[in-house]
């Protein structure tokens, strides 16, 4: 049985620069894409399988859900699924197929593969930025409170996941003066693959140059803001006792506060 959720409405900031709005437009869609999907908690942690994009004008697709549970899971690993967290990286097995109209329920295109077995894999790959939860924990259930469930930290993925390596990634921390530019730290951490549900969504990300504007910081990544914490969601002031060659110099027209909302809106049948 199909289970519908409520429209769900969040306003976020205007991106610094790129207009990541632009790769999610009717004709990005297209046959056997994947598509990450807002969740209840509005960040992109569903994934939904096209199968046909029926048409533009209105907007209709063909999807099929991608379901993560089904998938060989045991001890801590299963109770943490079984409490209602989100898989998002590993396999998935393909749903029935369901007609979806509502081109605002998805935020970005996703790398995939599947295997002999019909089961479609999704991983942290080589140049992804992914949010991952900042407290995370195996022994979190049902029990864990939203607010410390919802921290995160932003990195960079340095190389392809790998069942031995697992995932090493860069910490990426926001630029001051802006409110979706972050750079890179220097240092490196690597997870195993036991710790791939530390790794909460995909965030969709653009690398900068001067073509994307007179001031645009060129060489660092801009975040899309629809999956970004709100926590983020604000321009940083650099404090007084940063040292001045740990930040990059800001131009005079940086982002306010005061910029334009846009609203976004999506019914999601699931």
């Amino acid at each position: 049985m199909e289970e519908e959720y409520d429209v769900m409405a969040m306003s976020v900031p205007d991106a610094d620069f790129y207009n990541f709005d632009k790769d999610r437009v009717e004709a990005s869609f297209g046959e056997n894409q994947v598509w990450a999907a807002y969740d209840d908690y509005g960040m992109p942690r569903w994934y939904a399988l096209v199968h046909k994009v029926v048409s533009q004008e209105p907007f209709k697709t063909c999807i099929s859900w991608l379901d993560g549970k089904k998938n060989g899971y045991v001890g801590s690993m299963k109770k943490w699924i079984d409490s209602g967290y989100y898989k998002t990286s590993g396999c998935f097995s393909i749903q029935k197929r369901s007609s979806n109209d509502s081109l605002n329920s998805f935020s970005h295109r996703v790398q995939w593969t599947i295997c002999e077995k019909g089961l479609v894999h999704i991983y942290p790959r080589i140049g992804n930025v992914w949010a991952l939860y900042e407290n995370w924990s195996t022994s979190w259930d049902i029990s864990t409170s939203v607010e410390e469930m919802n921290k995160y930290e932003m990195v960079e993925v340095l190389q392809d996941f790998s069942e031995e390596g697992g995932v090493t990634v860069v910490p990426l921390v926001q630029v001051p003066g802006f409110i979706t530019v972050f750079r890179r730290l220097p240092k490196q951490r690597t997870f195993p693959r036991n710790e791939l549900f530390r790794f909460s969504h995909q965030v969709p990300s653009h690398f900068l140059t001067t073509q994307d504007g007179e001031n645009a910081p060129e060489g660092f990544l801009e975040l899309d803001p629809a999956a970004l914490p709100q926590e983020l969601l604000e321009t940083v002031v650099k404090k007084p006792e940063e040292e001045v060659d740990d930040v990059l110099e800001i131009p005079n027209n940086v982002a306010t506060d005061d910029e334009t909302k846009v609203k976004i809106e999506w019914k999601v049948t699931k």
